[in-house]
């Protein structure tokens, strides 16, 4: 059973609208959500890798790059973080 069957193989939970496509890349599905969270959960299991706290709702599907996460948030600002562990490694226009 499983994927081919059609049959769920797990869900995640998210406080927020998810309004965006979501991203894949090297085993992990990168989601934005309303609730200003970018989340990183492992394609196989739904396991939550990371997460990253954006100042306002992310309502842009994310764009994974050489290693990097791309995303817009309605802060006004885009975000470039490690896809690995969703470190920030900019941010433009700079935060606070």
């Amino acid at each position: 059973m499983g994927a081919a069957s059609g049959q769920k193989k797990w869900e995640f939970a998210i406080e927020g609208a998810v309004l965006a496509s979501p991203a894949f890349a090297e085993g992990l599905l990168y989601v934005a959500s309303e609730d200003k969270n970018l989340y990183a959960l492992d394609a196989a299991t739904g396991e939550k890798r990371w997460w990253f706290t954006a100042k306002a709702s992310i309502f842009t599907s994310p764009v994974v790059a050489e290693g990097r996460i791309y995303t817009c948030s309605q802060d006004g600002r885009v975000y470039a973080l490690e896809a690995d562990n969703g470190r920030l490694l900019w941010a433009f226009p700079q935060t606070d």
